[in-house]
């Protein structure tokens, strides 16, 4: 096995069956009524996936603050708000030599950091204005004017170094930190597409009977979303987004955080059922040759799409159009997504449209600003940062209070039921039979025996280890985890051998996707730097059903049980550093087995990382939803009244804190540990 690719084959082998099943409950429709049913059961669930945010439709508070006139056509300049004090900026295109009321587009965009004034997006809607619809561009979250971490004196996105590749840094910095409050980016952008939506309806030139929605890219991905879960879009156009997951997942290929949801593909929803679920509204695919979302994928899901659609009787509502050349909106799509408009929204039997966009002079961005000085930063706007700080703070005062008053004989009872919320969590259970494990080679230093040996958690996870014992038997067992490689710990760490000289059996061991098994990139820009491979996995054991924290967990619970199948001995002290005090600290919570627990530099809580806009925490300690059900001091008193020690506590950004603040966050812990008569056990130092 090539430990540098084990974490995404592994990924890979989970996914191949989930894709099998969802082909083969696919392909076992026969009717129209089956098809019917299935289509419902789609989107409910994707509703349900994709998190959309519970509340009110508000007001739009729309205004327009300025207008282009061209030849043929105008363009409004355009504010309307999603939600209170969160704006979107917006151009809305008009023809000027036709009355309405008129078929409307609405554009969700791509990834550019200039957005609607991208020189891709100005062609599309140019040439959708010239064939005579209405078209509204409006700026993403993270795009255009819509910046979410504007820094006014460098003048772009605080997280980036490169302004260019804000749009997609944006959208994952923030995408992560609100999936510990239960939500996702993908919900949030779906909201606004469907607010924009409101708006269009709400222009008296646009006819709300012939409304269709087109977009490339990550607008491809919102085309996709909104023509599932908004029936009043009547035809659609993604461009450059539809595929088969199982083929861009085995090109190795990255996504952005609005472009994956947890248990998508666990649940049998890939793009093909996205476009079925359309039926049997008019759908056109966009591809094209050099895509790197695969083309082959995209033919497949239209044809997959076409059969569904026969069995309502309409074969000819899908089509696919290929166009040579890279991803994005080609000269070839922009004509047919305006034939394909044309020929459903306004019962032109054969259009044939004009690539207006083509000979274009573009638009400076200033000309098509919304806002006065190009940034919703400077109208006093919400950020998605905001909507995650105001939930976490709102679910820190109304979730439920573990342990505050429960008396001590019924502390036990409610460590197990937390255990078992922790551990839905996670996606993992505590592993309960032997662990497979090969030793490698053996040898002997200054009277420490150390085995180099490796187990296997699971199948297709292999995970690195030493053993380090003296010639003497060993009177306690312990595992140490931390991020870098076993090998040069031993080595280097003259505590790792005082313990072994002391007589106790320590286990050094890696979790996957660290140390020697650290992961080769995968095929992702300069724009993903933030996230990295770290991300990359996060996202995809989530699409799996799987938590890549949880996974990392499980590595040091078999590594656990590995430790007693060595020894003989049950009880197993466990110390872990870094990110690997994390994993360590959920382990301990969830096998009681596990003695006495050391963690170096652990983060704080969830709440600090949830409630301060920036941080230096890596991807893998994020897991969705926790922040729905407990905290960090929460999981610690899980692990009462058995030691743990808490040695150098961080912040979301890395930095030490002070023992005050440390106290104080984990006040509920000791209070738990003071109610066993434990106090002793639980210890904070530096």
């Amino acid at each position: 096995m090539e430990r540098s690719s084990m974490v995404y084959e592994h990924i890979v082998s989970l996914a191949e069956p989930l894709f099998a099943q969802a082909d083969r409950r696919r392909v076992s429709i026969s009717d129209a009524e089956e098809l019917k049913a299935y289509i419902t059961d789609i989107k409910n669930r994707f509703r349900r996936l994709l998190r959309l945010p519970d509340i009110e439709r508000e007001p739009l508070s729309a205004r327009t603050t300025g207008e282009v006139v061209r030849d043929g056509y105008r363009i409004e300049k355009v504010i309307f708000e999603s939600r209170p004090s969160f704006p979107v900026t917006a151009n809305l295109y008009l023809p000027t030599d036709r009355s309405g009321p008129l078929p409307g587009i609405l554009h969700p965009l791509g990834h550019t950091w200039t957005a609607k004034a991208g020189e891709t997006y100005q062609r599309v809607a140019v040439t959708l204005v010239k064939n005579g619809f209405a078209v509204l561009s409006y700026d993403p979250i993270g795009q255009g004017e819509r910046i979410q971490y504007w820094d006014p004196l460098r003048r772009c996105s605080a997280v980036v170094d490169n302004p260019a590749a804000a749009s997609v840094a944006e959208h994952e910095y923030a995408g992560i930190q609100s999936l510990l409050v239960g939500v996702s980016m993908g919900g949030l952008m779906v909201w606004d597409g469907m607010r924009a939506l409101d708006y269009l309806l709400s222009r008296p030139e646009v006819d709300p009977e012939r409304i269709a929605c087109t977009g490339v890219s990550g607008g491809g991905t919102n085309t996709a979303y909104l023509m599932v879960l908004d029936e009043r879009i009547r035809a659609a156009g993604p461009i450059c987004y539809i595929t088969k997951r199982q083929r861009w997942l085995a090109r190795n290929e990255y996504a952005d955080a609005e472009q994956v949801q947890d248990d998508v593909i666990k649940e049998g929803i890939d793009h093909t059922e996205l476009c079925i679920a359309t039926a049997p509204r008019p759908l056109l695919i966009g591809t094209s040759t050099e895509d790197f979302f695969p083309m082959e994928g995209a033919l497949e899901s239209a044809e997959q799409t076409r059969r569904a659609y026969a069995l309502l009787g309409v074969p000819e509502r899908v089509e696919a159009v290929v166009a040579e050349g890279p991803h994005g909106f080609l000269p070839l799509h922009r004509v047919a997504v305006a034939n394909w408009f044309r020929r459903w929204l306004c019962g032109e039997d054969n259009p044939q449209s004009v690539d207006w966009g083509a000979e274009l002079t573009l638009e400076d961005p200033e000309t098509l600003w919304a806002t006065p000085q190009g940034q919703s930063f400077y109208l006093g706007s919400r950020t998605v940062f905001s909507f995650t700080r105001r939930e976490a703070q709102r679910l820190r005062k109304e979730r439920r209070q573990w342990f505050v008053k429960t008396a001590r004989d019924d502390i036990p009872t409610e460590q197990e039921e937390l255990r078992d919320r922790l551990s839905e969590l996670l996606r993992v259970d505590v592993p309960q039979e032997n662990i497979p494990m090969e030793t490698e080679q053996t040898d002997s230093q200054d009277g420490v025996i150390l085995s180099s040996l490796r187990y296997f958690p699971e199948p297709g996870i292999e995970i690195p280890a030493i053993w380090m014992r003296s010639d003497k038997n060993s009177e306690r067992a312990a595992v140490f985890v931390s991020e870098d490689e076993s090998a040069v710990i031993v080595r280097s760490r003259t505590e790792l051998r005082e313990l072994a000289t002391n007589g106790v059996s320590v286990l050094v061991i890696e979790m996957r996707g660290k140390g020697s098994t650290l992961s080769a990139p995968c095929r992702m820009s300069s724009s993903y730097r933030r996230l990295g491979v770290e991300g990359y996995h996060l996202f995809n054991y989530g699409m799996v059903g799987r938590s890549f924290l949880g996974c990392r967990v499980l590595d040091i619970l078999a590594g656990v049980n590995c430790m007693r199948q060595l020894t003989g001995l049950k009880d197993v002290e466990v110390i872990g550093e870094d990110l690997a005090a994390l994993a360590a600290l959920m382990a301990a919570a969830l096998d009681t087995g596990i003695s006495k627990v050391q963690l170096r530099r652990l983060l704080v809580s969830y709440h600090a990382l949830a409630v301060n806009e920036f941080r230096e925490q890596p991807p893998g300690v994020f897991v969705s939803g926790i922040l729905q059900v407990c905290d960090l001091p929460e999981v610690a008193a899980c692990v009462a009244p058995r030691p743990l020690k808490l040695v150098s506590v961080v912040d979301e950004k890395l930095r030490p804190l002070f023992y005050d603040q440390v106290a104080d966050e984990y006040g509920l812990t000791r209070q738990v540990y003071a109610r066993f008569d434990a106090d002793s056990s639980f210890e904070i130092s530096f």
